[in-house]
């Protein structure tokens, strides 16, 4: 299965990135645990992989839901840690 394509700037707007992930803010309704790939950096570069870490409804408004969580990077490795991992096993792929 292929990952959700989130693209900033569009779908979704960067709110903070460091080195284990970002902060996004956006309307699309993401769902922890599931990967998404996260694209439009504006550095040409492709989209890089995260794992939706936590997503929430941060605001209601005339343009519908406003939410805004936290995406972990996937590991080079592949491997990759979930919210829940110890409960859930792996991630999952959407």
């Amino acid at each position: 299965m292929t990952a959700l394509r989130v693209s900033l700037g569009r779908d979704a707007y960067l709110v903070a990135q460091g080195p284990d992930g970002l902060e996004i803010e956006g309307t699309a309704r993401l769902r922890p645990g599931y990967v998404v790939e996260i694209a439009g950096f504006g550095d040409g570069t492709a989209g890089r992989r995260a794992v939706v870490w936590t997503w929430s409804l941060r605001r209601w408004g005339n343009g519908g839901p406003l939410y805004r969580g936290f995406c972990r990077w996937v590991e080079a490795s592949g491997e990759r840690s979930t919210p829940a991992a110890d409960a859930n096993g792996p991630a999952r792929e959407n």
